[in-house]
């Protein structure tokens, strides 16, 4: 009897260790009515690496231009903000209202609702997404910034070809402080 009940158990040992594919736990802070812009963004930075980027940086009014080629790591770090501006949370299910029309989708923060990304626009080609628009506003007793962003596509390939990013800070007690990025992906 132990050595039939040694076999089985080897047998079955043998069967849990199959080749089966596991799949990701689903996150389940994450939902899917709204448009997904990190999983955008993540596939946008896939094709990326090794591709020259400009970009114009403006502080109060100081300019200054930065050339370079990052690493998927660093695209990531560069496109964070547009990653963090995700409305797909569980807790934001039913916070936006959304709006369809002529090729355009806007989600809009419904009055009482609290996020700090406002507004989310994202306007088509057909298919193709062609430009993002975000606006985002924090406040609280001591800081206010509001921030106004855009990004566009390429109209042949799809990928991704400029993004904008202009931040208004105001810090109790001090002038406004502007921010500005423009910046463009410059295509192989």
């Amino acid at each position: 009897m132990w050595r039939k009940l040694g076999i089985c158990a080897v047998v079955w040992m043998l069967a849990s260790c199959g080749n089966q594919v596991e799949k990701p736990i689903k996150n389940p802070t994450q939902i899917d009515t709204y448009f997904p812009i990190s999983d955008f963004i993540n596939k946008q930075i896939d094709g990326l690496e090794g591709v020259d980027l400009r970009k114009d940086l403006y502080v109060n009014g100081d300019h200054e231009q930065v050339r370079q080629q990052l690493t998927r790591e660093q695209w990531r770090s560069e496109l964070d903000w547009f990653i963090q501006a995700d409305i797909n949370k569980a807790s934001l299910a039913t916070a936006y209202d959304i709006v369809d029309e002529n090729g355009t989708t806007s989600y809009r923060l419904k009055p009482g609702e609290n996020s700090n990304i406002e507004e989310m626009t994202v306007i088509y080609d057909g298919d193709r997404v062609d430009e993002i628009l975000v606006k985002a506003f924090d406040k609280n007793t001591f800081y206010q910034s509001e921030t106004m962003a855009k990004l566009s596509t390429d109209p042949v390939s799809g990928n991704l070809s400029t993004y904008e990013l202009e931040t208004t800070q105001k810090v109790l007690l001090l002038s406004p402080r502007v921010l500005k990025v423009k910046s463009q992906v410059e295509q192989p």
